[in-house]
């Protein structure tokens, strides 16, 4: 750096430090250790207040405290504004990690306080008044100690204004080329300037009557007409969970809006964006005050809520129709609310995009998707920022990428943050990292510290002003909404002859080990998706057969809903939380659960009536079903040919006669038993042999219809495997390439059973002693189903190994397809470019397929998501069990099946099923429904649709019924209905009226195309119905 440049960045630290003056030491602060009490709590203690003075420390993992202290006012403001400055230690980097405070004053509270927000304005006081500040501190996320001081002093608005004149212009100097004109001229100028103060006397009256002088003296070098635009939202990105619990994020976002509002207060200019209907609703019901004032914000136009979903969710793991509920509540919320229509996505921080996320947001009144993430891929860089994204439907929306540099990473990095800086390096870079500037002359840039860091500070909105005002060479800095950009940016897109198109998923090539990492809150969401769907089924059959929807528990469902949305977000749900996370959502999916259970239960009664010898057996599944059905005592039974969403009833002595001879009072042979024989070396169903080696893995699998082996030759099937799992970085959230390096077969046969006693199936029981683990399993050979499961229970006591189940099939394809929501894509098997490389392990739903012309085998699930497939061996990932964030990660019992289906080829509609079957089995009950012996309430009997979901509308007294076609295919299908409608009308996802079908003897044809989600509104006869169909 040259001498005259060192000069002036040693003179702005002066005039930095001049802001504020007089200032003087707080004495007498005092410290309450009172967690979580009301700030009138704390006024009222007058007990356990202990002195805090230089040698004090407070903190500890996730300790929270009070402090207070008075402060007595100066006699003569000198027309400056009193002002409380906090000191910190500054020890870690990232915000969550440092101390956290929300400031009350007279009662109230006034504003956030942390390492970013030093600054507590006292507002409109009394010379020589006496203020108690009380302060309500959060010591963060790590077992660390802290200092807290404070200081009162002067703040000089004029010194502090000259400061955001020089600085941003010095910053956009150093920002411009050597030799450049423009360069030189600010650099003369600036120095000019800083030549009118006396810097020995910084603070002196003589330094403030230099500075009024020097502020009427303008820069000359101003910003040309043909600059780039940047568009600078206000934004604090608060994660609803990650390194701290959800009950700790409700004081975030206390403290981060509580920050904003007196941001507004000061500068009018300013505005801000959050997502997340969820942060509104916790300030709603813990600090009314402040949503009145954020509601008056909002009515002013000048905060923004954008976002569209209730939260910022996981789009890989979550099922379709949760995302569905995701937009739907998310933007309800919004609309009854604040009056506005949320029509933009926006998920900056999420591990990744489902193929069929446009579809989603199209049929959701939803126009634009904004994200960053994918700029943290490994290998790859999606090589447009700007772009129409097409999913598998066809369905285009436009997508922006966020590139504000994160400035801790090198200057060539394509990394980007959410959390961008506002100063002239982090303007400069989100241009200059642009790639798309030939269709767009401008950008996004999101500013203000996030998860706890309070958003954005006074000095952004001082820097942004300056730079709004312009300086020669700087892009144009405008104080915006991301609604505003996107608009912008739609507009140029449309006018683009032959705009860029990315097609397909956006995977994150990152983060892979969020699809098994802490399984057992994947079980729990899966289930908990098909609990209140079920519950969704039987409460509108319920008010439907009776003649009144008012049975329908809407509020309770969404509540339900509401809290399973919560456990979906994008650090809970993919497993990269701390062990308190996961241990509060343990105890929400058992109160979900036993909440969802009894209203389940509950309307099961209402539709049944005693019927002795009877048993009605249900498929709330969207294709006929037959298979095992448990009773209420635990009884098994076979049902054959039981229609979708409907019922059937059979007599018990026909559906129990199979199992007579196995089933007693419920009970059945278990694992306890096993003996530590040796295995038989093969077995034989009516649809398979099968062979196995001495360590009891399957060596053959003989397909005996289409007379071919399964496996390739040589080939061991269930080969348990666990792989050393030491990621560089971010351990529960990675799976790193070099995984495989180091694998262990889990060889150990330590007991094995074969139980050919059921005439239905044959069961082999295993038992597997590994280091520290035991896995047992039991691998079910059906009569009547081409299913092979694989029932585990795994006591699991490893770290940093990661279990996976391997099957080495004999097809011969480039791709193998994979089930995401409402669909499935294709993905390759080989590693050809550093694309295909990247994707070295992947998300799917319930299957994957592999398959060649005429035959494929499939790799089904009951609550796992991480698959595998690269020559010609399909794996599915089972345990994670990585340390960091939370140590005891995947520890204990687990208990999951996986399931092989070798299979026909054509239509996944098989492989669908038998998903299907294995996560919504049949339910069986003793007794009757009166109304009829077989119902379905929908089925699609012509045309590759899937009816997926049966719910009420969420306003009148119509059914929702959700289809999506899964063959990529187009026609036009056959919807029968079990009752008589009124009307039938295809909606938009959010079940808005489009156009009406017409129906003829209770059918209904539905055109549709591949791919496609389609949602019917549908109005039944039911006030002359009662029970009887």
């Amino acid at each position: 750096m040259e001498m005259l440049e060192r000069r002036l960045e040693t003179l702005l630290k002066v005039l930095e430090e001049s802001i504020v003056s007089d200032r003087r030491k707080v004495d007498g602060i005092e410290c309450l250790n009172l967690p979580c009490a009301s700030v009138r709590e704390a006024q009222r203690r007058e007990s356990g207040w202990e002195p805090y003075g230089e040698t004090s420390l407070w903190g500890g993992r996730h300790a929270m405290a009070w402090f207070r202290f008075r402060v007595r006012l100066p006699e003569d403001f000198k027309q400056k504004k009193p002002v409380v400055l906090l000191r910190m230690k500054e020890q870690m980097k990232w915000e969550n990690y440092r101390p956290q405070f929300m400031v009350y004053l007279d009662g109230r509270p006034v504003q956030g306080a942390d390492i970013n927000h030093r600054e507590i304005f006292l507002g409109n006081r009394l010379p020589g008044e006496t203020l108690t500040l009380y302060l309500n501190g959060y010591a963060g996320e790590d077992d660390i100690r802290w200092w807290l001081g404070a200081e009162c002093g002067l703040h000089c608005r004029k010194t502090e204004l000259l400061y955001y004149r020089l600085r941003p212009a010095y910053d956009v100097m150093m920002q411009l080329p050597g030799g450049d004109l423009r360069r030189e001229t600010l650099l003369k100028e600036i120095n000019q300037l800083m030549n009118l103060l006396p810097f020995s006397s910084p603070g002196s009256p003589e330094f403030e009557q230099a500075v009024e002088e020097a502020l009427k003296v303008p820069l000359t070098v101003k910003k040309s007409a043909d600059v780039p635009r940047v568009f600078a939202v206000g934004h604090t990105h608060i994660d609803v969970a990650w390194l701290w619990t959800v009950e700790q994020t409700r004081q975030k976002a206390a403290r981060s809006f509580q920050t904003v509002l007196k941001l507004m207060e000061e500068f009018p200019q300013y505005r801000f964006t959050s997502s997340q209907p969820v942060l509104y609703q916790f300030v709603k019901e813990d600090h009314p005050l402040i949503y009145e004032q954020i509601k008056e914000r909002i009515a002013e136009g000048r905060w923004e809520t954008e976002g569209a979903m209730y939260l910022e969710a996981d789009c890989n793991l979550t099922s379709g129709e949760s995302l569905v509920r995701q937009l739907l509540y998310g933007k309800r919320f919004f609309k009854q609310e604040f009056g506005l229509d949320s029509r933009i996505l926006w998920l900056p921080d999420v591990f990744g995009y489902s193929g069929n996320l446009p579809q989603i947001l199209r049929r959701s009144g939803v126009d634009f998707f904004i994200t960053s993430k994918i700029s943290w891929n490994q290998y790859n860089r999606v090589p447009h920022d700007l772009f129409y994204w097409q999913g598998i439907d066809g369905s285009r929306i436009p997508c922006a990428f966020i590139t504000a540099p994160e400035t801790a990473f090198p200057e060539d990095s394509f990394f980007s943050t959410y959390n961008g800086k506002m100063d002239a390096k982090s303007v400069f870079g989100t241009w200059k990292r642009f790639q798309d500037k030939g269709i767009c002359d401008a950008v996004i840039l999101p500013y203000g510290y996030g998860d706890g860091g309070g958003g954005t500070t006074r000095e952004m909105v001082l820097y942004a002003d300056a730079l709004k005002e312009g300086i020669s060479g700087c892009p144009s800095v405008e104080f915006s909404g991301i609604k505003d950009y996107a608009d912008y940016a739609a507009g140029k897109l449309e006018k683009t002859a032959n705009p860029p198109y990315w097609q397909g998923e956006l995977y994150l090539e990152f983060h892979r080990g969020t699809y098994t990492s802490n399984a057992r809150i994947k079980k729990n969401n899966r289930k908990t998706e098909y609990l209140l769907r079920d519950i969704e089924y039987f409460g509108a059959l319920a008010g439907l057969l009776s003649g009144e929807m008012e049975r329908y528990p809407a509020e309770a469902l969404y509540e339900l809903h509401r809290r399973l949305m919560i456990q979906q977000f994008h650090d809970i749900l993919p497993g990269s939380s701390i062990e308190e996370v996961y241990e509060d959502s343990e105890k929400e999916f058992e109160e979900i659960g036993r909440a969802g259970n009894g209203l389940l239960a509950g309307l099961c009664e209402g539709l049944m009536e005693p019927e002795e010898g009877t048993v009605t057996v249900w498929n709330t599944g969207g294709m006929a079903q037959s298979g095992e059905a448990v009773l209420e005592d635990g009884q098994r039974i076979w049902a054959e040919d039981v229609p979708p969403w409907g019922w059937k009833k059979f007599a018990l002595s026909q559906v129990c006669k199979p199992y007579a001879h196995a089933c007693k009072n419920g009970a059945r042979a278990g694992t306890a038993d096993l003996q530590a024989s040796g295995p038989p070396t093969a077995l034989e169903t009516d649809i398979y042999r099968v062979r196995f080696d001495e360590d009891g893995m399957i060596v053959s699998l003989y397909d005996k219809a289409y007379e071919r082996e399964v496996l390739i030759e040589g080939g061991r099937a269930n080969v348990l495997a666990a792989y050393e799992d030491i990621p560089y970085e971010y351990d529960n959230w990675e799976l790193s390439p070099y995984y495989t390096q180091k694998r262990y077969e889990l060889n150990s046969l330590d007991a094995w059973e074969t139980d050919e006693t059921d005439p239905l199936r044959t069961v082999v029981r295993t038992e597997r002693q590994f280091m520290h683990s035991c896995i047992r399993q039991e691998i079910v050979f059906y009569r009547h189903s081409r299913r092979i499961d694989f029932v585990t229970e795994a006591d699991w006591q490893e770290h940093h190994l990661f279990l996976k189940a391997e099957f080495p099939v004999q097809i011969n394809n480039s791709e193998a397809s994979y089930e995401i929501a409402f669909g499935s894509i294709r993905r390759p098997v080989h590693r050809n470019t550093s694309w295909d490389f990247a994707k070295y392990e992947v998300c799917a739903h319930r299957w994957a397929d592999y398959s060649e012309g005429g035959y494929g085998v499939a790799l089904l699930n009951d609550c796992k998501y991480g698959y595998d497939v690269h020559e010609q061996t399909m794996k599915i990932s089972l345990i994670k069990a990585g340390t960091y964030p939370n140590p005891n990660s995947d520890q204990g019992c687990h208990r999951f099946t996986y399931a092989l289906l070798p299979h026909g080829g054509g239509s996944s509609k098989e492989v669908i099923r038998q998903a299907e079957n294995l996560n919504r089995p049949l339910m069986a009950r003793t007794g009757a429904v009166l109304a009829a012996d077989t119902f379905s309430l929908v089925s699609c009997v012509k045309g590759s649709l899937n009816v997926s979901a049966v719910k009420k509308a969420e306003d009148g007294d119509a059914l929702i019924i959700r289809l999506y076609e899964y063959d990529n295919a187009r026609g036009c299908a056959s919807v029968r209905f079990g009752l008589p409608l009124q009307s039938c009308a295809m909606c938009s996802l959010m079940e808005e009226e489009e156009s009406f079908l017409a129906v003829e003897d209770h059918e209904a044809s539905v055109p549709y195309r591949p791919f496609e989600v389609i949602t019917l509104k549908c109005r039944f006869g039911f006030g002359q119905m009662g029970r009887k169909l």
